[in-house]
């Protein structure tokens, strides 16, 4: 009899593989070791025996499997995303580089960000659209620059802030291209390439997360 027992646990974050086909038994009343290098599975494997079943009660192994569910927590969803993304995280270099420019530019975004929700931006005046916008624009940027400091978040937080400065260059260069604000389409449409890029160089990051979400 097995206290515990897995016979070829798989299990995948999107396209990246946590657990491939591992097989282990554990007896009553022994203590187990479960040594592994950084990024094996480890976590993921002692996370699949906090996953409750729900059975039909039957002591008979093949009825068992008939009506079994798995139950996963808001808990256990988050925890896989960040699993996720850690395991998909870009090599060394291109990390340290994607943080080179994240750092900066985040702390630029919480001033930009701040600005408009303590009322500063003549151009929402101007754009006609009322002063929702300013504050609008104002929470996405704090947030955005939040979540470029965050590692799991990285990836999404600068797909986001791409789309804005989409908005933004969209805007400028229709609706204020007549008014001072209009040359600001040459540092939004720059500023939309880069986090544009910082996307794609954590794609897999965003792969992942949205993987492990929709389970």
């Amino acid at each position: 009899m097995h206290t515990i027992s897995f016979d070829r646990l798989t299990k995948r974050y999107g396209p990246v593989p946590a657990v491939d086909g591992l097989s282990f038994d554990v007896g009553p009343g022994r203590v187990t070791g479960f040594p592994g290098p950084d990024r094996a599975g480890k976590s993921t494997t002692m996370r699949a025996t906090r996953v409750a079943r729900l059975s039909t009660g039957s002591d008979d192994p093949m009825k068992q499997t008939t009506k079994e569910t798995a139950v996963i927590t808001p808990t256990a969803r988050v925890t896989a995303a960040r699993l996720a993304i850690r395991a998909a995280r870009p090599r060394r270099l291109t990390s340290l580089l994607l943080w080179a420019a994240q750092i900066p530019l985040a702390v630029a975004f919480v001033s930009f960000g701040l600005a408009k929700l303590t009322g500063q931006g003549q151009e929402f005046a101007d754009i006609g659209a009322g002063q929702w916008l300013r504050y609008f624009v104002g929470a996405v940027e704090l947030a955005g620059a939040i979540g470029l400091l965050t590692p799991w978040l990285a990836g999404l937080a600068a797909a986001g802030l791409a789309a804005d400065m989409a908005g933004a260059t969209i805007i400028n260069a229709t609706v204020l291209h007549h008014t001072t604000f209009g040359g600001m389409v040459w540092v939004t449409l720059p500023l939309c390439a880069v986090f544009a890029l910082l996307a794609y160089g954590r794609r897999q990051q965003i792969k992942g997360l949205w993987a492990a979400l929709r389970r």
